[in-house]
């Protein structure tokens, strides 16, 4: 039993750099293995990290026989060798975690490292922007204590916790990078993107929101179990049956998916345009050519190298007194009252502070981006936005072709219009706000003004605009629905005390014209 023992914490030391200690019963028992994926629980004997927290390997697992060569999805095409004393300084290539003298595996073609728990990872998960792979999780309780998902942009930060997340909040993702703690919803983060289930006979595809024809009750529905659906959640649909479902009611194919039980499967994030596999894809070619290629500027630096006259044709795009401003709507607001919505956005758009008077590119959140700038024909701008200007230019042609501006402005006037874009397509229309309507004009009038050929998408805010006032009229007259009902109400409880009254009037003796003390004497 003593050479057992001995043995395994030989090989525990090349697993993992810090001391593991032997635990069992329900120690630590809300813990997950990091090989199997599993919790603790019973009897069950296990090795955990009282410095990591979280790191626990069964003992079961740890003694198996660890092969001398894998295959593995995050270096595809390639054998894995094991190396039981990898050297030192070198990094996981999928964690990106050092080896610290840990057992690992070795592609000695392309000199790529995989740590002993990256191997365990049969389907590769990446979020975007995210730089560390992620693990999917069963039985997750990392969000169910309070914590906030760290998807960036979902709804599920909205209160109350909308059902569907309720219904998968025992599923989620979390980083496998070094102390790393970025956890994400199930529904926040990267889902197969088609699957097979036995509720409809067709394949059903991931897409991020399905609006049927418009309801008068604006009520949606799931297929499968006919309850209702938040329009605004990631759904599976056949488009041709317009057959809709829910994540959880299809729930049992995505996590076999997702575990890998079907071989590596391609996946899509929220919002995403490219899957996963293209994602990748077009880190690794751009990967290459920026080791040919000095480093690009990150857009910010762009907008701070611009010499004087650069700036001035920047801020003189985004002075609202040089716009065309015309008819935002499209519909005649001459004959209207002042108060008219309509009216009332023109003016605020008019009168919208200069943003010449400092940085006008201080609503364009790009911070929100990872510092990284790829080229796409020429210009430069955000890796996250290639993909749309790509689609733009491949539709549309280069719209800014026609401009004038100088190469560095329109730059960072094509970073603003994809920002814009990027914006106008994860925002559902009950969901902006004046603000936001205001801002999205303000930076189209900026790229009229600049000769920008954009007018396809300024029609398109026209229609949102519509859709804006419209909902913002029937919220008024929801309000004042509410106000007349209530003021209903007082004028019938004013009613029911004046009827009290004139009876009490009627029921006293009429002494008008009579003296206070007569016939007291």
């Amino acid at each position: 039993m003593a050479a057992t023992i001995k043995s395994e914490e030989q090989i525990l030391r090349r697993f993992h750099p810090h001391p593991m200690y032997f635990g069992s019963y329900n120690l630590r028992s809300s813990k997950y293995c990091v090989i199997c994926n599993k919790m603790g629980k019973g009897s069950d004997p296990y090795y955990y990290c009282s410095v990591c927290d979280e790191y626990q390997i069964h003992k079961s697992c740890l003694v198996s026989t660890l092969p001398q060569e894998i295959e593995h999805p995050i270096h595809a095409g390639h054998r894995l060798g094991r190396v039981d004393v990898p050297p030192l300084s070198m990094t996981c290539g999928s964690c990106v975690c050092y080896l610290n003298n840990q057992i690992c595996f070795h592609c000695n073609e392309c000199h790529f490292y995989l740590c002993f728990t990256c191997s365990h990872m049969a389907q590769l998960i990446r979020y975007k922007g995210h730089p560390y792979n992620l693990r999917f999780m069963e039985n997750n309780n990392l969000l169910s204590d309070g914590r906030c998902c760290d998807a960036y942009e979902c709804i599920c930060k909205s209160s109350p916790l909308l059902e569907e997340f309720r219904l998968t909040q025992g599923y989620g993702f979390r980083s496998v990078g070094p102390g790393s703690y970025f956890n994400i919803h199930l529904l926040c983060g990267p889902l197969p993107c088609t699957i097979k289930h036995s509720s409809h006979v067709d394949c059903l595809t991931l897409e991020d929101s399905i609006i049927e024809d418009d309801d008068p009750d604006d009520e949606y529905y799931c297929n499968t179990c006919e309850e209702l659906r938040d329009p605004r959640v990631r759904v599976y649909y056949c488009v041709e049956c317009k057959f809709v479902a829910h994540v959880h009611c299809v729930i049992s194919e995505v996590v076999s998916l997702l575990k890998g039980e079907h071989g590596v499967v391609d996946t899509r994030n929220l919002g995403a345009r490219m899957t996963v596999k293209e994602m990748l894809q077009n880190e690794a070619s751009e990967n290459i050519a920026e080791k040919r290629e000095n480093k690009r500027p990150w857009v910010r630096e762009i907008i701070n190298s611009l010499n004087e006259y650069e700036k001035e044709e920047l801020v003189n795009c985004f002075e609202p007194q040089r716009w065309k401003i015309g008819n935002i709507v499209g519909t005649s607001i001459e004959d209207q009252e002042t108060e008219d919505n309509e009216e009332n956005f023109k003016v605020r758009l008019m009168n919208r502070p200069k943003w010449g008077n400092a940085d006008p590119t201080k609503q364009w959140k790009f911070e929100e981006y990872e510092q990284k700038s790829v080229n796409i024909e020429g210009y430069t701008l955000p890796r996250e936005l290639a993909p749309i200007l790509k689609d733009l230019f491949v539709k549309y042609g280069d719209v800014s072709r026609e401009s004038k501006l100088n190469h560095k402005v329109k730059s960072v006037l094509l970073s603003c219009l994809c920002w814009t874009v990027d914006k106008m397509r994860k925002t559902l229309v009950v969901e902006i706000s004046e603000d936001v309507l205001i801002l999205w004009w303000c930076n189209l009038k900026g790229m009229l003004y600049a000769g920008f050929k954009v007018e396809f998408i300024v029609d398109r805010l026209k229609k949102v605009s519509r859709s804006y006032f419209d909902l913002e009229a029937k919220k008024q007259a929801n309000e004042m629905t509410a106000k007349l009902e209530a003021m209903t109400r007082e004028v019938e409880a004013m009613s029911r005390k004046l009827k009290v009254v004139q009876q009490k009037v009627r029921s006293y003796p009429r002494m008008k014209w009579t003296f206070a003390g007569e016939g007291l004497l």
